[in-house]
């Protein structure tokens, strides 16, 4: 009986551990995942003298009528791993909000990524006014924190969105939209 108990132990210990760093959504890493990693990376990156980049991507509705649903967070959440490496972490911050932690990461790569997230969401061609905007900051120059590059990338996101600088097209969408 005890090492049967042990056994459910932990196996009910493994599963809340995964619970707690995996989004029961898309199956991404949650937040907790996430600001752990980055914890790791950013020692990792101050000690080596390496850049650490964040991409913020919000999911954005062009027509307020539209409701963000499971499945296309889903294929987004597939879309933006399939578009960075092995060793980036993406996760999902909140309803309509995805994270990239982008480790020895500097600007030039992080275009590099955005770019290539852009062309997938564009290819994918979301039908329903929704896009999504990418914005990003890179350590050291634009912080040291998790909370100093996440709001630095999401300032970066609300300016793309609010220049609707989201994804080629979005701006046709936009107008197409106003004229129904």
């Amino acid at each position: 009986q005890p090492a049967s108990d042990a056994i459910h132990n932990a196996l009910t210990f493994e599963h809340a551990q995964k619970a707690a760093f995996t989004d029961p959504l898309t199956g991404l890493a949650s937040v907790r995942a996430l600001t752990s990693q980055f914890e790791r990376e950013r020692s990792r990156s101050q000690r080596l003298g390496l850049p650490l980049s964040l991409v913020a991507i919000g999911v954005n509705t062009l027509d307020a009528s539209v409701l963000v649903g499971e499945n296309l967070l889903n294929q987004l959440g597939r879309l933006i791993r399939q578009q960075v490496r092995e060793t980036d972490l993406v996760a999902r911050q909140s309803d309509d909000t995805f994270v990239v932690l982008l480790p020895e990461s500097g600007q030039d790569d992080v275009s590099d990524v955005r770019r290539r997230i852009r062309e997938a969401v564009e290819e994918l061609a979301f039908a329903g006014g929704v896009c999504v905007s990418l914005g990003s900051a890179t350590s050291p120059g634009d912080g040291s924190t998790f909370a100093e590059l996440f709001r630095a990338a999401t300032l970066d996101c609300v300016a793309a969105r609010d220049s609707l600088d989201m994804i080629p097209g979005a701006l046709d969408q936009a107008m197409a939209l106003q004229t129904r």
